[in-house]
This record gives structure tokens, sequence and C-alpha cells, in this order.
């Protein structure tokens, strides 16, 4: 028997054999008459069929139709295209693009976007797939319950896996934003990241708590008994108590058009995050006004009345758009992002807001300020708000001049001044995700420090009590966007403390609430 831990996991109990997911076959290119540059092409219009022509249901369905969206996205074809122009195969041309974006992904300060890497990463190994000679049938479902045990697994991995028969999965590399974790928490099953898996053979017996982060190889009797009992009185999706009405608001978190279609046909009551950076990195120019007016306006059209809060623009410094030619920083989370690139560059923080302002004419639109450490930030931004309303008065274009403005409680220093930030806005929105990592110092992803990035640690919660007492006072709603606001078994200490929303992944929107209805506080 031998035991293994990690601080990265989801939440849950299962147990099975293990299944060794082997790595992708190497692809052998097979001579072609075509250029490059068709090779690609045609490999790129093959997996747009591929994906168009495959059955997925929930989470993996959202997943694949982001990756839809990607193989048109002229970000990834220009690049490739670019590249291919300058002599690089078409093989080599892909290989690069998808290194290069990935690192641009990597250098933003959201972990649910730097975590969208892995999409470009999958789309990537789909089109190389389909410029290869065909590769060996998969092996067929498994016949018994099953932990995947892998490496690594992309979504494209997961599609013909029989979830009737997964029960976990155990992973090398990944994360709680993962597309892995995420399809993990809407199946009710957990998932550890982290762990070493040279040693577990196919056919082991494992045991996976994913509560505690322990994974338990070939158990003896005794551990297997106890399990058993935990297992008995585990529930991975809580029954509603009561009908009644959700003690706070769920909203979803989105990234996009397809999310927040996807939010609303899951019934959210709005989008508590919509990431406006999607917008940014769809190509290799700063998008215009025109172009964020339409994408927000088709947004707040979706959300009809409820309301839709969309981030203004927060990356982090260092190669995360090269066309912004940001200077390079030894610490770019520490550095020039978010609400400070706004503020100095104007001209990337006024079409924004024009763009913001002018959709508030189809929705119920709030405007969400990110990073902010100083009270002085937000009298800036709302400085820069009210100079465009008066120019979209002016050009006799429609706004919502009652339009809310809120913060990302996100740092240390905006806890400190939470009473006061709370005297300016209209709402609060809690990073949780940033707040643990500044508050404890500890990047989650180093894994050297990872059992520091704790929400529950007193530190952070005392953090989120001070902010939750701050909007009391100033009678202001307070939700919280991070991952903390899906954890089940912190959700009634985050309703007790008064707040008053939490926003989660689309796909655990009708999950979230259901287990809303079992707390009674």
């Amino acid at each position: 028997m031998e035991r293994l831990s990690t601080h990265i996991s989801t939440g849950g109990l299962a147990r099975g054999t293990a299944l060794l997911y082997p790595d992708a076959p190497a692809e052998s290119f097979s001579e072609s008459s075509e250029s490059p540059l068709e090779t690609f092409r045609s490999a790129l219009s093959a997996s747009s069929r591929e994906i168009e022509g495959t059955v997925a249901e929930g989470t993996l369905s959202e997943i694949l139709s982001a990756h839809l969206e990607m193989l048109s996205d002229p970000l990834l074809t220009e690049t490739v295209e670019a590249d291919i122009r300058k002599g690089m195969g078409a093989r080599e041309a892909v290989e690069a693009a998808s290194e290069e974006i990935s690192s641009m992904f990597d250098a933003i300060d959201d972990e649910y976007l730097r975590s969208r890497k892995d999409d470009v990463r999958d789309v990537c190994r789909r089109i190389i797939r389909n410029m290869a000679s065909p590769a060996a049938a998969s092996s067929s479902d498994p016949e018994q319950d099953v932990i995947v045990v892998a490496a690594e697994l992309f979504p494209s991995d997961t599609v013909r896996m029989d979830f009737s028969r997964v029960r976990g999965f155990v992973l090398e590399k990944g994360s709680v934003t993962s597309h892995v974790a995420i399809l993990a928490r809407g199946y009710g099953i957990p998932a550890l990241f982290g762990i070493p898996v040279g040693n577990i053979h196919d056919g082991d017996r494992l045991l996976v708590d994913g509560n505690s982060g322990e994974l338990i190889i070939n158990p003896d009797a005794g551990t297997e008994s106890h399990f058993s009992e935990k297992l008995t009185s585990f529930s991975p999706f809580p029954e509603a108590g009561e009908e009644g009405e959700c003690p706070v608001k769920v909203y979803a978190n989105a990234g996009s058009i397809a999310e927040v279609r996807k939010a609303m046909e899951n019934g959210a009551d709005g989008v508590g995050l919509f990431r406006s950076e999607f917008l940014y990195m769809k190509g290799n120019a700063l998008p215009t006004e025109d172009v964020q007016y339409e994408t927000y306006a088709e947004a707040a059209r979706l959300c009809g009345e409820k309301p839709l809060t969309i981030r203004t623009l927060d990356i982090g410094g260092d190669k995360a758009l090269p066309y912004l030619e940001l200077p390079r920083e030894d610490n770019p989370f520490l550095g020039f992002r978010a609400i400070r690139i706004s503020l100095a560059r104007p001209e990337l923080f006024r079409p924004q807001i024009r763009a913001i302002l002018r959709s508030s004419a189809h929705g119920r639109i709030r405007i969400l300020l990110p990073m902010i450490t100083r009270v002085e930030e937000v009298l800036k931004a709302k400085e820069i708000i009210s100079l465009c309303m008066k120019e979209l008065d002016g050009e006799h274009l429609p706004y919502d001049p009652e339009v809310e403005i809120g913060v990302m409680v996100e740092t240390p220093a905006s806890v400190l001044i939470a009473e006061e930030l709370a005297k300016e806005v209209d709402f609060f929105s809690v990073g949780t995700n940033d707040l643990t990592q500044y508050v404890m110092v500890a990047d989650r992803g180093n894994s050297s420090v990872a059992s520091y990035y704790d929400v529950t640690d007193p530190a952070v919660m005392r953090a989120l009590s001070i902010i939750a007492n701050a909007a009391a006072k100033e009678h202001i709603p307070v939700g919280i966007c991070g991952e903390a606001a899906s954890d089940a078994a912190l959700q009634p200490d985050l309703l007790r403390m008064g707040f008053t929303s939490l926003s989660v992944p689309c796909s655990m929107v009708s999950q979230t609430r259901r287990n809303l209805m079992t707390i009674k506080i």
C-alpha cells in the first residue's frame, strides 16, 4: 500500500481500477503533393468537421464549441500562415504557433484565462493529427469502474470516455481551473493534480479522496473497509431541500459569447464576471471600439434584464499581448497590469469604456475595475467614465446613465481600504484566487508552496469577513467570482459572512444552486 498526496484537487471520493491513459501515438506524415499552406488549411477544415460531427453534452459540448471558435481565430490562423510563408513546414508552424500563443496566456494574471492555453495546445494537437496518417483506433471503453491516470489530459482525450465508468482522475499536470477539473466537478467525480504517476500501473486498486487530496494505491483490507464507510455516506450532488428561493444570486463567469449563452441556458441569475480579455487575444491588433461594442451588446441582449458584469482589460505585463509593446518585467504579477495599464494608456481604456457604455443601452451592464489598490484609481476611472458619457451625449448615442461601477477586491491593499472603496462604488466582486495568492504570498502553480495557497486559511477568511462587513456597512452587494464560489464546503461560511452572490463556471450553475438550497444558516 502506498499513499500520495497533493494540495491541488477537486472534491469528492472515488475508488476503482487504474486505467493508464497512453501518450498520444507518434504520427508519421506521408508525402503530400500539397503545399504546406494547403496542408494546414486542409487539416484546419478537417478539424472543424471533426468537432462538428462529435456528439457531446454539457461541459464537454461547451469546450468543443470554444475549440471550434478557436479554429477560425485569426490569432491562430494568421500566426501559422505567416510562419509558413517564412519557410516553415506545416507541422512546424502549428507547433510554433502553439508555443507562442500559449506563452501569451501564461503571462495573463487571470488564472482562468491562463489555463485556456490548454485549449490552444489541444486544438493544435488536433490540427497536427489531421495532417498525419490515420492513427490506430482507440481502445474500447472500460468494462469496470476506473480511475483514469495520465501525465496530462486534454478535452479531446475525454470525448470518447465512458463517464458511466470513469470514477476519477489522477494527473501529474493540470489545475483546478483546467477543463478536466471542470468536467470532473460537472460529473461529480474527484480529480487529483500534481501526483507523480510513474509508479502507478494498469490494474492497480486506487482510492481517491479529493477532499483531502490523498491517493491510496493498492490499499490493505482495513483501509479499503474504512474508505467504503466514507463512500457510503458521501453524495457528490446534495439533494435540494424544500422548494424555495436560493439564498443568494448565482451568477456565471464567462469568457466568450458562447459561455454567456450557456450561462443563460443553465439558468444563471446573470453574468458576474465577463472577461473582456478574449477580445484582445483574437488578433494581432487592438479590437476597435465598434468591435467591442458589438460583442458587449450581443452579450447584453443574451442576458436580457439580468446583469452582465464586464471586467475591464485585465492583463499581465510580460509578453501578454505583443502588439501592446509593454515593458518586460521580472514579476508582472506585481507590476504594470490591469487598471494600472488602463489608467496609464487612455487610448486603450477610453474606447473600451465607450463600448461598454454604448452596450448598456441593450441590457443591464455593470463595469468592474480589476486590481484596485487605491481609492484614487477608482476616482480617476470614474472621471474617465464620466468624460466618455459626455462624449456620447454630444454624439447623441444612447447609454444607461445609471450604469453601476464596481471593483475587484483581490489585493491586501483593497481589503485594508474596503470601507473607503465601498463609499465610491456600487458593488464589490471578490477575486478569491488572486486574494489568496497575495495574502498568503504563494503562487498556486509552484508546488513547493502549494500548501500555503489555502482560501480557508484564517488570514484569508478574515480578509473575506472584512470585505463583507465593509460592503454591508455601505449597503452595497458583494459577491465572489473566484474558485471559492463553487466550493460547496466553503459556501455556508460565505453566506454567513454576508456575501450576496456567487459567480461560478457556467457548468456549475445548477449544481451550485442545489448546494445552496441545502444550507441552513
